[in-house]
């Protein structure tokens, strides 16, 4: 069945998956305590978030841009260069 068989495999995998967890969240209940109240965004949480996640995925991007300015300035070399480089 090449790619469509193993697309069924895996949607029928997934939902064996999601039966059995199901089954055993039913049987013992959840490990925590989960109600509508407990999904309510605290904002002083989200806040330090923000401030610890900010500066991180700022370096990220800043990584990300001059590994581009890299490649840009290596690709301009030509392609007779390349392979000294090396």
């Amino acid at each position: 069945m090449a790619t469509a068989g193993a697309a069924l495999a895996t949607i029928a995998s997934q939902l064996i998956s999601v039966i059995v967890c199901l089954q055993i969240v039913k049987r013992r209940g959840l490990p925590f305590p989960f109600s509508l109240s407990a999904a309510k965004p605290r904002l002083d949480f989200l806040w330090q978030m923000v401030k610890l996640g900010f500066p991180l995925a700022l370096q990220d991007a800043l990584v990300a841009v001059s590994f581009l300015v890299i490649l840009v300035i290596i690709n301009g070399l030509g392609v007779i260069v390349l392979p000294a480089l090396v």
